[in-house]
């Protein structure tokens, strides 16, 4: 069963966001004729999809249609115009009809709408996208504004079939994606074939559908403990990189409240180059935090300056050969050893923290031959000193640092007659958009490093949550509906009951009650619940005189 207070506290959540009382408004603007008067309200309809989300790991319309016709009191369903004064209740048909009308208010796909103009449809995807910000992060009201996201993509795949090494299907798609119609036999015609990570449950790396952008809280280094929300999520069709829909979604949050500081990426966002990623996303102003790919380590020199920019930092041109490309271990920690761990995986346990060490080692002695930032200049560019005028070496090139004790790593340029810019000068600067692909607050591989980038196992266990079957089952088949609108909107709605779960535990674990929705208590209760107001049953206290 579903109490009283926990549907309640779903409608609230929609009604908060504002979504709920603009579909009526549209759809009383469009004065949409369905034959009789529509007793069934479209909160009552997203309601029902995210308890059926949660409660039956689907979005399936029967389901729905059952968990509003059967998990409900009798009260409720009259309350809501469920069931009808004569003990009937609302069919599959009229839901199936009311989410058509609600999904058509957003359509805005060519394949889909085809009859809209370019405005037209701009407007309609820019309206979409707020719907989708509107219901997941709802959650995140009382909560200050995150200064920092783990985005990643996670794939979605559709709830239709699609067509490998077939031409003519190939052909239909692209038909289908011009906006054409006749005889297009491809069932959903804004899907496209696209990468996963393979799973134990399924081996194979490409899926039939979409890629969602999932942004998901994460805290300062350091800083008090976030609830797993994800914020925001932006859906595009499955070969899609989702780099264009990330910077949408992060100039939406500049509009509507404080930009995020920093994003953590994984390397399918940083490997997409400077123009189509790095640049715009510094153009916001927000940083990034990403691990580096093998082809981009390495040293790469100023041809002017004369220092190295290895894995995005400036260094000394005479570092030791060796320190330039560090080897990375899979993985930056042991983890732990069970409580009674055989000798093989003591041993293996110790051989990977033995990589780390060495690895840590290292990257502390590069540190000493980076460059040291000494401030910026007025127009606000980064000034940086060399390592040897910094202390941090001793170079013959630098007449004051050969007093320097033994204890610090000694260098020797090549030509010491002939020092480049960078070893001459008491400091450079040197400008943001250097290198800017590879550029990071942190230097890659360093603590620092390696604190915030963890910070980014947020966005799997995001992804992990919303694919439990107790809390979402976001996988194929969660929904029988195709197109992108379609699937957002019910994907959203799965979103948002997680995301309500979620603060709900967190207030729990924190007692941080801010939210009231956090306060209400949702346990079914073994009666028909009578009050509106406490979920309680009424009439108990004794008559009054």
């Amino acid at each position: 069963m579903i109490s009283r207070a926990e549907f309640d506290r779903t409608l609230t959540y929609l009604d908060r966001t504002g979504i709920p009382a603009d579909i009526e408004a549209k759809l009383a603007d469009a004065r949409v004729k369905d034959g009789c008067p529509r007793n069934l309200k479209a909160r009552i309809l997203l309601a029902g999809i995210m308890l059926c989300a949660q409660h039956r790991g689907t979005t399936v319309m029967t389901k729905v249609h059952r968990l509003l016709t059967t998990s409900l009191d009798a009260r409720q369903q009259q309350l809501h115009g469920i069931r009808r004064p004569d003990g009937s209740t609302v069919t599959v048909r009229q839901l199936r009809y009311l989410f058509r009308l609600i999904t058509d208010l957003y359509e805005h796909s060519t394949a889909y709408a085809p009859e809209l103009d370019d405005i037209t449809r701009a407007g309609r995807a820019d309206v979409f996208q707020a719907l989708l910000d509107a219901l997941t992060g709802e959650a995140r009201r009382h909560l200050r504004p995150a200064s920092a996201y783990a985005v990643d993509e996670t794939a979605i795949e559709s709830a239709a079939r699609g067509k490998r090494n077939n031409e003519r299907a190939a052909q239909e798609e692209d038909r289908a994606a011009a906006g054409e119609r006749g005889h297009i036999r491809v069932a959903d015609r804004d899907a496209r074939w696209g990468h996963k990570t393979k799973t134990y449950e399924n081996q194979s790396g490409l899926i039939f559908g979409y890629q969602a952008v999932t942004f998901t809280r994460v805290a300062p280094v350091g800083g008090p403990a976030e609830p797993i929300l994800c914020d925001r999520i932006a859906l595009v069709p499955g070969n899609d990189n989702g780099a264009a829909a990330t910077l949408d979604v992060l100039g939406g949050f500049g509009r509507a409240e404080q930009l995020p500081r920093e994003v953590l990426v994984d390397r399918g966002f940083s490997q997409l180059g400077t123009e189509g990623w790095a640049a715009p996303l510094a153009a916001l102003g927000v940083r990034q935090v990403f691990d580096l790919k093998v082809t981009d380590r390495g040293a790469r020199p100023h041809p002017r300056d004369g220092y190295l920019m290895i894995d995005g930092q400036p260094y000394c041109p005479s570092i030791p050969e060796e320190l330039i490309v560090i080897p990375r271990p899979v993985n930056l920690s042991a983890g732990k050893l069970p409580k009674h761990p055989t000798k093989e995986q003591k041993a293996e346990h110790d051989t990977r923290q033995r990589n780390i060490d060495e690895f840590n080692d290292a990257i502390a002695t590069r540190e000493q031959y980076r460059f040291a930032p000494v401030g910026r200049t007025k127009a606000g560019q980064q000034r940086w000193q060399c390592p040897a005028r910094a202390g941090k070496v001793s170079c013959v090139g630098c007449p004051f640092s050969i007093d320097y004790p033994d204890t610090v790593a000694r260098v020797e340029p090549a030509d010491p007659a002939n020092l480049p810019k960078a070893c001459r000068q008491e400091t450079i600067t040197i400008r943001d958009d250097v290198d800017l692909k590879r550029r990071q607050e942190h230097p890659w591989g360093s603590p620092a490093w390696q604190a915030s980038y963890s910070r980014r196992a947020r966005a799997e266990g995001t992804h992990g949550i919303l694919k439990a079957s107790d809390s979402g089952a976001i996988r194929r088949g969660f929904t029988r509906y195709t197109g992108l609108v379609r699937t957002g909107i019910v994907l959203a709605l799965a979103i948002a009951q997680s995301n309500l779960v979620m603060l709900t535990k967190w207030a729990i674990a924190t007692n941080n009650h801010v939210d009231p929705l956090t306060t209400i208590d949702v346990t079914p209760r073994p009666f028909q619940e009578l009050d509106p107001d406490d979920g309680t049953a009424g009439g108990l206290a004794p008559p009054a005189a």
